[in-house]
């Protein structure tokens, strides 16, 4: 009984001391799950999935049946995602991640509702649509998009889950990529 008693002890002090090493950042960092482009990623309440992703240097967004051109100061990344639920309903939100740790969020230049974060994800189904970002060009190597539930209206949780996709962009596909872009790109609802 002593032994078992000591065991326990030994390990909460193992797991606060190695709980006090991380920083702020890590502290505060949602539970990832990895993969790459084109693979089903769970978290557990969650599954995301994207399918491509495309560059351009405008993009032209629906308005009053019309559109309208947007230009900005980088490159646009529009990332073909999907994603489902298995119990609950929620919204879903995403960050590009640059390999130098740079994290940039959707573009305010794009309005949400003609983008994957507006949808109520429902159980079951697949929901598909696209996350638009605006990032400089030498970000785009290497970067990776993290999918997470809505900030907005999620009950605040330490450890928030987090489905990780590599784009699998290196040096080269990421020069390409912005060599082909679109100028514009036609956003319409439900892309």
């Amino acid at each position: 009984m002593t032994s078992t008693v000591a065991g326990v002890a030994l390990a909460a002090v193992a797991v606060t001391l190695q709980f006090l090493t991380l920083t702020p950042e890590e502290k505060a960092a949602p539970l990832a799950s990895t993969g790459a482009l084109r693979e089903e990623i769970a978290t557990g309440r969650y599954s995301a999935k994207v399918e491509s992703v495309t560059a351009a240097t405008s993009i032209e967004v629906p308005d009053r049946g019309k559109g309208r051109l947007v230009e900005g100061d980088g490159v646009f990344l529009i990332v073909q995602a999907s994603a489902t639920v298995p119990a609950e309903p929620m919204h879903l939100d995403a960050e590009f991640a640059a390999a130098d740790g740079r994290r940039f969020l959707t573009t305010d230049k794009v309005e949400i509702d003609d983008t994957l974060a507006q949808p109520w994800i429902q159980p079951g189904w697949w929901a598909k649509g696209v996350f638009v970002f605006e990032v400089p060009r030498e970000a785009i190597a290497g970067g990776s998009v993290v999918v997470t539930p809505d900030r907005e209206n999620v009950l605040i949780e330490p450890y928030p889950p987090a489905a990780v996709i590599d784009l699998g962009l290196d040096e080269a596909a990421a020069g390409e990529l912005v060599a082909k872009a679109q100028n514009p790109y036609k956003l319409t609802r439900g892309n």
